[in-house]
């Protein structure tokens, strides 16, 4: 099992992905925006984050770089 993080500013479309992803096994963290998904990455410990570019406040880009600092070997996939 692993801990995916889902970060996207569409309610329904983190919904959907975690329901896929828990059936498959998996566990699933959403997150709203940058900051949440910075808060989940250094409280639940992903083992994986799906990022969506387009974010209000601070873009995917911006938060990859940020994740990256924080946790240079975490994947993540835009």
């Amino acid at each position: 099992m692993k801990r995916i993080l889902i970060v996207d500013d569409d309610k329904d479309l983190c919904f959907n992905l975690s329901c896929i992803l828990k059936k498959e096994g998996h566990e699933a963290i959403t997150a709203l925006n940058g900051k949440q998904a910075l808060n989940a990455v250094e409280k639940k410990a992903p083992d994986l984050v799906l990022l969506d570019i387009k974010l209000p406040e601070m873009d995917g880009v911006e938060l990859l770089q940020e994740i990256k600092i924080k946790e240079g070997n975490l994947p993540v996939i835009m």
